[in-house]
């Protein structure tokens, strides 16, 4: 018992177990309800994709590792588009708990592993324990976490969650006792943090971490060697650092390969438009979000009417929080906290997007960067520093520290009167705000909002006077909360600086639990919740077991539901997508073919769609049925080929009155025997299919062309079996060829084959080996690591 106490009391142990207890606080009812609910909007990212997280792991559960899904967008690559985490452990949950409580429980896992490793991190720079806790405390229900359970954001928050445990671990590499041994055992622990931040599945905050550690790792290394006078250790750790990165990247080869490999067929194969790239800047005026996350609403009462969505554009960790962070700017010494303010400034200019220089620099000279949008999520990375200046700030309340010297020490003997200032300022402006005075400024932004068209508030809302009553409200009403706050931090900051030792540390805790206080409200605040009953449609369900399991259908609502029926859906929720498909898409949906949008609209039924067995366009609300005529099987054979050569030519082809796909086919090269057009057709079926292959039978006298109406891609690969009576397949090799722009060929001469058709890239085989390699030799590695010798320190 007295070992449990022990351990218990240990500052790493109690901090975190205080911190699940927060958590359990805000997220608890939901994680033991007995109910179906699922932590999230009803109407954001999760709630439509969390039916193919169902799919997903059911498979897994058959013991089949999906690569391809055949139930969306006519089929793409699946394994490839990352955020299906297949190789992220925690993800298995799904495979063992129902679905809503398997995604309560990761999502609040997430959270608790990005607060926890936050106080690791603090600790190890020798933080107090209340001050390591409170950092935690910011970070995880703060803007980073909290903003990602709104929208349902799990692959971001899995992949942010490991930033403060690797920070932890960079740090660690530049301690100046290490052994050889000491320096592996950290080298492997951050191997093994970044591949499991890989396998997160969000590529984009992979990268954004791995710049933002940069920087701070290398402002730090720099320091060090200068301290030591020693730049032989700062090239050791900076190979380490290349070592870590390099280690997991090549463990996760499977997954990056596939993806990269995958990438050169989906719509952001090419460096995407610098609109498109730029989209989700984070706007100069939600810099207000950092004392007032509600000004612009969007927290369950108004509607958000700023720029963007207020998941990406919210930058908060409490007003006290912010004040602490400051406040460590004028107490230490500038080499101090010179790693944190500059991984801070990159990550925020960063997140700025077109609104400064930087972006457009990057996009112009880093090809990786014309690959991502929304670069306002690098506001989760520079909250990281943020939270980092807040636990200094607060520590050096309650050890009070003095380093500061000259003006800084003056500024600092004045902080709370210019705090209490600043919220008296504050207050002010909330009863200015709603009077006569104020109108031009609130017409201002409303212009400004509305006319830089990244608004998704509708436009007649900015003219309404009710919503335009409820906008002044609520602007007054979180101004005054953030100006209040700054009285009450100004008072205990006060009290913390000129009581007596013994009860200055008690104001100083206070001042921490204002911190805690203040984001663990705003946790509650916008805390949204679904039943996953409510996605439930009988009406839609009673349609969907009627039709024919091979059929696909077009709905009014783009989401992934299809996948809980096992279903296919000519549309879906998923970034992921084909280029050739979107490009057919847009062509028949009267656009640009070219157009890259975030989702793929796709509004009526064309008669082309007949060719992807779309059999119906279903009207979600109305359940109102618009069949599509003359649908193709799954397979058949067609003996009319024409080879044309550009992708306008066959959209052209496709559109003439006269074609027909039933009857004619159009190939991007020529067979090595043309069918004839009035030789007799034969037949074809499908004997056995599952996510990934295919097994067709057909026989015709003459040449023919195979059409299978699925999407293609170039890793779909066939190849000859023998018959039940062990006869061969009438051809030794088949080619899978682009048909009709969008579906697959196979051109057959004539007589009787069995043909298996199969997506496994070789990319993906190759990416495996590579995995597995570097994982036995990770494996080897950690078993020295921790043998033991009496090796002398290096």
């Amino acid at each position: 018992m007295n070992r449990v106490f022990s351990f218990l009391r240990r500052p790493l142990v109690g901090a975190c177990l205080a911190l699940a207890i927060l958590l359990l606080m805000v997220y608890g009812d939901v994680l033991f309800s007995s109910r179906e609910v699922v932590l999230s909007g009803k109407s954001t990212d999760l709630a439509m994709g969390i039916y193919g997280l169902k799919f997903l792991y059911g498979e897994l559960g058959k013991g089949n590792f999906p690569l391809w899904n055949p139930h969306l967008l006519s089929g793409y690559p699946m394994f490839a588009s990352f955020q299906t985490m297949l190789l992220y452990p925690p993800a298995w949950i799904w495979a063992a708990l129902p679905l809503a409580k398997a995604t309560n429980v990761f999502i609040v896992f997430h959270l608790w592993l990005l607060g926890a490793g936050m106080i690791w991190w603090m600790l190890r720079r020798g933080l107090h324990p209340v001050a390591a806790f409170v950092s935690g405390a910011l970070l995880c229900f703060g803007s980073t976490g909290t903003m990602r359970v709104f929208p349902g954001h799990i692959t971001p928050l899995a992949a942010i969650a490991w930033m403060p445990i690797l920070l932890a671990i960079f740090d660690a590499l530049l301690e100046k006792d290490n052994s050889r041994r000491s320096t592996l055992r950290w080298v492997l622990a951050g191997t093994a943090v970044v591949a499991l931040q890989i396998a997160a599945g969000f590529p984009q905050h992979f990268f954004y971490t791995a710049l933002a550690v940069g920087v701070y790792f290398l402002a730090r290394v720099l320091q060090r060697a200068w301290e030591i006078s020693s730049w032989r250790f700062a090239f050791s750790r900076l190979a380490c650092a290349c070592i870590i990165y390099g280690w997991g990247i090549l463990i996760l080869s499977v997954q990056l390969l596939t993806s990269w490999h995958a990438s050169k067929e989906t719509a952001r194969a090419s460096a995407l438009p610098f609109s498109f790239v730029s989209s989700f800047s984070f706007p100069p005026e939600n810099f207000l979000t950092v004392i007032a996350p509600g000004f612009f609403g969007g927290d369950g009462f108004l509607p958000y009417w700023g720029r963007g969505y207020i998941w990406e554009m919210c930058l908060y960790i409490g007003v006290a929080g912010v004040l602490l962070a400051l406040f460590a700017l004028l107490r230490f010494k500038f080499s101090r906290i010179f790693p944190f303010v500059a991984a801070t400034i990159v990550m925020l200019v960063l997140a700025s997007g077109k609104h400064t220089f930087l972006l457009k620099f990057l996009y112009l000279h880093v090809p990786i960067f014309g690959g991502f949008r929304a670069s306002s999520r690098a506001l989760c990375q520079a909250s990281v520093f943020l939270c980092a200046l807040a636990g200094l700030g607060l520590d050096a309340f309650i050890r009070s520290e003095k380093e500061a010297s000259g003006w800084r020490e003056r500024a600092l003997k004045l902080w709370p009167m210019i705090v209490a200032g600043v919220g008296f300022f504050l207050i002010a402006i909330s009863f200015w705000i709603p009077g006569a005075g104020a109108k031009p400024f609130w017409i201002e932004s409303f212009s400004r909002i509305m006319n830089s068209r990244e608004s998704y508030l509708p436009a007649p809302a900015y003219s309404d006077p009710r919503a335009i009553s409820s906008i002044i409200e609520n602007g007054s009403g979180v101004l005054l909360v953030a100006g209040t706050t700054c009285l009450f931090a100004a008072i205990l900051m006060t009290l913390a600086m000129r009581a007596p030792a013994s009860r200055a540390r008690w104001f100083s805790f206070s001042l921490a639990g204002l911190c805690v206080f203040e984001v663990m409200f705003f946790a509650i605040s916008v805390r949204p919740t679904f039943d996953l009953r409510e996605l439930e449609n009988p009406k839609l369900e009673k349609f969907f077991a009627a039709q024919n399991s091979d059929d696909r259908f077009l709905k009014s609502s783009f989401d992934n539901w299809a996948m809980k029926w096992e279903a296919n859906d000519l549309g879906g929720y998923e970034s992921f997508r084909l280029r050739r498909y979107e490009e057919f898409m847009n062509v028949t949906q009267g656009r640009d073919p070219d157009l890259i949008k975030p989702v793929l609209d796709i509004n009526f039924a064309h008669p082309l769609y007949a060719m992807l067995r779309c059999r119906y366009f279903l009207n979600v609300k109305t359940m109102q049925q618009t069949k599509v005529a003359n649908v193709l099987p799954h397979v058949l054979l067609v003996n009319d080929a024409h080879v044309l050569p550009t992708r306008e030519a066959i959209f052209a082809a496709m559109n003439a009155p006269n074609f027909d796909p039933r009857r004619t086919v159009l190939l991007e090269t020529a067979p090595q025997q043309l069918p004839k057009k009035s030789a007799p057709i034969g037949t074809a079926r499908v004997l056995e299919s599952s996510t990934d292959h295919m097994i067709i039978e057909a026989q015709t006298k003459t040449p023919a062309i195979l059409l299978i109406t699925d999407s293609y891609s170039r890793d779909w690969r066939a190849w000859g079996l023998p018959d039940e009576n062990g006869k061969e397949s009438a051809q030794q090799e088949y080619s899978v060829q682009p048909a009709n722009w969008v579906l697959r060929a196979i051109p057959l001469q004539a007589g009787k084959h069995k043909i298996r058709l199969e997506y496994l890239p070789r990319i993906f085989v190759i990416g495996k080996w590579v995995s597995l390699v570097s994982l036995a030799c990770f494996l080897l590695a950690i078993t020295l690591a921790f043998h033991k010798s009496n090796e002398p320190r290096a």
